[in-house]
């Protein structure tokens, strides 16, 4: 999903850093069951990123953008908070490195498959469900995972940066000179993050080449 420019109302901290993964706040909206702060930290699912588990004080929910371009965490009673209230905003910091480096690591699988002379199609980067899907003519699939997993260690031997920047009022981000894409996830800061991404399996499934992989972030210092 491509990421669009928030509300003046509320900034969105977790495009910035994702490591950033509590704050103190003010809740600028609030619904029957959900609420939304000026300072953002919560990631909500789109892209083929899942959403983040957070929590506003001790309410836990799943973020959600609503139709006002706010991202919300929704909850599962109302929260009880007015607009202006100081709370503290978290998400689960394990989980949002997983995250992290799952939507990275698509972007690595991603560059090293393009060099294959393969389209980009489609990508799911949820745990346990991560692979990009490509389109090709004629692909060349025998030693294809070999391949890929040459690719992508070099790719993380290389140590290459990870950065995003703004361009015609969209969210691009750049992982060296290997790929650069639309995108509005949460990444690692650099490949030298990533304990491992790992290739899994090539196969071609309703006429798609589908790339699986894994990936794990290092434990941070």
């Amino acid at each position: 999903m491509v990421q669009q420019i928030a509300p003046a109302v509320q900034h969105s901290i977790y495009l910035e850093d994702s490591y950033l993964t509590e704050v103190v706040t003010r809740v600028v909206a609030v619904r029957d069951d959900a609420v939304a702060v000026r300072e953002n930290v919560f990631h909500p699912q789109g892209g083929g990123q899942p959403a983040d588990r957070a929590w506003v004080g001790e309410c836990e929910g799943v973020p959600s953008r609503g139709d006002d371009g706010l991202v919300y965490l929704v909850t599962s009673e109302p929260s009880g908070l007015s607009e202006g209230d100081v709370v503290r905003a978290r998400v689960d910091a394990e989980l949002r490195l997983l995250h992290a480096a799952l939507h990275t690591a698509g972007h690595v699988v991603d560059g090293v498959a393009r060099a294959e002379g393969w389209t980009w199609a489609g990508n799911n980067h949820f745990p346990g469900q991560a692979r990009i899907e490509f389109t090709c003519p004629e692909p060349e699939l025998a030693d294809a995972a070999e391949r890929l997993q040459a690719g992508v260690d070099a790719a993380l031997a290389a140590d290459l940066a990870v950065t995003a920047v703004e361009r015609d009022g969209l969210r691009v981000v750049r992982v060296g000179d290997l790929h650069e894409a639309p995108c509005g996830g949460t990444h690692v800061r650099s490949l030298a993050d990533l304990a491992s991404v790992t290739v899994t399996g090539v196969k071609v499934k309703k006429g798609r080449i589908r790339v699986s992989y894994t990936a794990t972030h290092r434990p941070l210092r």
